[in-house]
């Protein structure tokens, strides 16, 4: 059963596109993994989830390997 579903095949079309992205909390984010705290630290300062802690992380990670 799906939680939630996109009304007039928002999705397939392109219109729904979730919840935007909290920029501001991404940025705290790197910079805490940056000075080095524990993923579990950030979680629990930030009230955010581990997965989107590992969001980041990767992202940084990528970013670090383009330069």
């Amino acid at each position: 059963m799906l939680l939630h579903q996109a009304e007039d095949g928002e999705s397939r079309e392109g219109r729904y596109r979730g919840r935007p992205e909290d920029s501001a909390k991404n940025a705290r984010i790197a910079r805490m993994l940056n000075a080095g705290i524990s993923w579990s630290q950030i979680q629990d300062t930030l009230h955010c989830s581990r997965g989107t802690v590992a969001k980041v992380a990767l992202r940084m990670r990528q970013e670090e390997a383009a330069a």
